[in-house]
């Protein structure tokens, strides 16, 4: 589970067009609005 050992750790999971599984863990901070990139449009 990418390092996690209890499910409670993760906030979401995706399983990939490629048979990968991407997980989102519940811990995991937001990135501030400095390290987002600029919306195009």
């Amino acid at each position: 589970m990418h390092g996690g050992t209890d499910v409670k750790d993760v906030a979401r999971a995706y399983l990939e067009p490629s048979g990968m599984i991407s997980v989102i863990r519940a811990d995991r901070k937001a990135p501030d609005a400095s390290t987002k990139p600029p919306v195009m449009g």
